[in-house]
Parts: C-alpha cells; structure tokens; sequence
C-alpha cells in the first residue's frame, strides 16, 4: 500500500486532480452546497493558489541550472569528489579534476533527462548525497564582461541538491565511468 501511495505522490499530476475536483464541486454541488458567490471566489482563488504552488515544485535539470550553466558558459573544469555518507558527516574519500570538454559535456548530458521535484517541509532527505560535482564556469554577462563562477552539485541516485529525481534516469553514469576507469587519477 505505501509504494502505490509513493508511487502516487511522485507521479500524479495533483494539479489535474484539483482541478477535477474543484470543478466537481462547483458544478455539481456534491457535498457542499455552494450558494454564495463568494464562497465560490474563495475556492476558485484557493485553487489558482494550489496550483500555482504546486507547478513550482517541479523543474527539470535544464531550468534548474539555467542560470550557471546554457550554451555559451564556457566550463573550465569539473571536479568530482565522492563523499563517506556513511557517518554524522560526509567525509571526502576521493577526487579528481577533469578538463576534458568531451566528458564534461557527457556529464551534463546525462543529467538533461532528469526531472526533479523540490523537497517540502517535512520531506527531508535522510542522508547526505554520495557525489559533489563542482564546475568552474564563465559566462559572458550583459555588460560584456565575463563572470568566473563555481556551480556545485550534491548528487546521488535520488536526490540533486534538495530536489528528489523523479522517474528511471541513468544519471551517474558517466561519472560511475571515471570511477571504474583506472587511467583517472583520484586523489
């Protein structure tokens, strides 16, 4: 019972189903008899604020780091630490830094599948993310000049910063890579 409600409360469009809701009640009446006008303005307002609520929780990779990182960031480096989740704290087991624009690339690639859903109060993860990947970025800014600038990332299977990853993405995969591959040198 509690992986269909999980499975309900990631993947159920709740907005849809207010909307069902609300229009349920307001044309059919059914269990609240609704003769005021301004009954019905509060709920139509209550609505619009669900709703809008709602949508903000949900992003996908590309807007979440749009700011950082689009088409013309030039990305200078990706350092990669895996991180002991196993304590308090996380502690650094290893790292690497990698310059190689074809791999940096296919990181960011293989997170542009990813939607993600902000964490809400009371939904908090339980641990700490087993990766933090920073990316040393520079971006062309409005006044022609150029901003260096760091973008981290804690990451693990489910969760990118405080939002959870929503469906099968394969997101590690490059990174789970590098780490098999013995001619990268972790420090």
């Amino acid at each position: 019972m509690s992986a269909l409600v999980n499975f309900l409360y990631l993947y159920i469009d709740f907005s849809l189903v207010a909307i069902f809701v609300t229009i349920s009640a307001l044309v059919l009446g059914i269990g609240i008899k609704m003769k005021s006008k301004f009954f019905k303005r509060m709920v139509f307002v209550f609505l619009i604020i669900f709703l809008v609520v709602n949508h903000l929780q949900f992003t996908t990779f590309e807007k979440f780091a749009a700011k950082k990182i689009n088409e013309e960031t030039d990305i200078k480096e990706v350092t990669i630490t895996i991180r002991d989740t196993s304590g308090d704290f996380p502690e650094r087991k290893a790292s690497v830094t990698l310059k190689d624009e074809e791999t940096i690339y296919q990181i960011l690639s293989d997170f542009e599948a990813m939607k993600l859903k902000r964490l809400v109060i009371g939904e908090r993860r339980t641990s700490f993310q087993e990766f933090e990947i920073s990316f040393l970025t520079t971006n062309l800014m409005d006044l022609n000049y150029y901003l260096t600038d760091s973008f981290t990332l804690y990451v693990d299977d489910e969760y990118l910063n405080n939002y959870r990853i929503l469906g099968e993405t394969n997101h590690l995969r490059t990174i789970e890579e590098l780490i098999e591959n013995e001619e990268i040198g972790w420090e």
